[in-house]
């Protein structure tokens, strides 16, 4: 955080590893509902959490707003306020790039012409059957709190990765090769750890 002012939102337990780093801590809402309808008895919706958020962006006033790929308040609270976003990915990047397998099966890259063929024609029984119920289904889910805050439906993918700005933090050699995006860019591993008791080993040494 050279040179730029840092506020870290997250749950009140990270408050003195935050504090403990210099940076300016505000803790986040636990627990909130996808749905708008399961809103209720002090749990705000998703849209709810973004409203809730919005005097906290008006006295930051900042240049950017980075969240995690399942953390869509700060996201959509970012939006509406007109605030450039990012997005955090803590692990390998998750959409399909056409002539390479789905990337949760964890198969190597097709080595020929042939291989990037078979998986453009096996993609779109693939992609029904696989990612694309759970897509729908989160894209509906954030339409409809998208909606309460007057933001446009989604169009493309299911909106938890900024078309802004998308940090791929993971070992570039665990990534199929790709023609990236302008906007994403892969960071290396996060490298931030906590202290942790050694772990006893059984048969190990004292």
């Amino acid at each position: 955080h050279r040179a730029h002012e840092v506020l870290v939102e997250s749950f009140e337990r990270w408050r003195d590893v935050v504090e403990g780093l210099d940076l300016r801590f505000a803790p986040a809402t636990e627990r909130i509902a996808f749905d708008p309808a399961a809103a209720g008895g002090g749990i705000p919706s998703l849209a709810g959490a973004a409203v809730d958020l919005q005097p906290l962006l008006a006295e930051l006033e900042p240049d950017l707003v980075v969240s995690d790929s399942w953390t869509l308040a700060p996201a959509l609270a970012a939006e509406v306020a007109g605030i450039p976003r990012g997005t955090l990915i803590p692990h390998p990047f998750p959409v399909h790039e056409p002539g390479l397998p789905f990337y949760p099966l964890g198969l190597l890259p097709p080595r020929t012409p042939v291989g990037r063929l078979a998986w453009r024609a096996l993609w779109p029984a693939i992609g029904t059957r696989l990612p694309n119920t759970r897509l729908r289904s989160v894209r509906a889910g954030i339409d409809a709190n998208r909606e309460q805050l007057g933001l446009a439906p989604l169009s493309d993918y299911d909106g938890q990765i900024s078309e802004q700005l998308a940090l791929v933090a993971t070992f570039p050699h665990l990534e199929y090769p790709r023609r990236w995006p302008d906007h994403v860019h892969i960071t290396g591993s996060m490298q931030f750890e906590l202290d942790y008791p050694d772990v006893a080993v059984p048969g190990g040494d004292d």
